[in-house]
């Protein structure tokens, strides 16, 4: 299941540029056993309703300025591992007042486990990552502030 968002208009700022597309999905080793929540590897946070908990991290390379990234999440409703919900991720740079210039694709991999693809963090700074998370009709937003150096 893959779904695009458009979340947040796009401003792009003069003092950077977009490289090649990225590859369309990530190969990543599944995940047994792996507690998002308990993993030190994870950046872990609650919604602002507190419905839904994500763990994410970013695979291959790490986070690195202007190169796709891709990234692991799990989504949790309470305790348990959250399936068939539609993630959307978006970014912002409060500093910049802009978003990302290209769109992540995500794509559930089961057991609660969402794979994003094409994530672009084009400049150093203070970035919001934001993770939309619908299930039902019901949606709440989880946000992560991450420095990008």
């Amino acid at each position: 299941m893959s779904r695009l968002v458009p979340a947040i208009a796009v401003t792009l700022c003069a003092c950077a540029s977009a490289p090649e597309p990225a590859p369309a999905a990530p190969a990543v080793a599944a995940a047994a056993e792996l507690d998002a929540r308990r993993d030190p590897a994870f950046r872990v946070a609650a919604s602002r309703g507190g419905t839904f908990t994500a763990g994410w991290r970013a695979l291959g390379v790490g986070l690195r300025k202007n190169e796709y990234l891709e990234l692991e999440v799990f989504l949790f409703e309470g305790e348990r591992p959250l399936s068939g919900a539609q993630l959307a991720v978006s970014g912002w740079m409060p500093d910049h007042g802009h978003g990302l210039v290209a769109f992540p694709r995500v794509t559930e991999a089961g057991a609660g486990r969402y794979l994003v693809a094409g994530l672009l963090l084009h400049m150093r700074g203070q970035w919001q990552l934001f993770f939309d998370v619908e299930r039902g009709g019901y949606s709440e937003r989880i946000e992560f502030e991450l420095e990008l150096r």
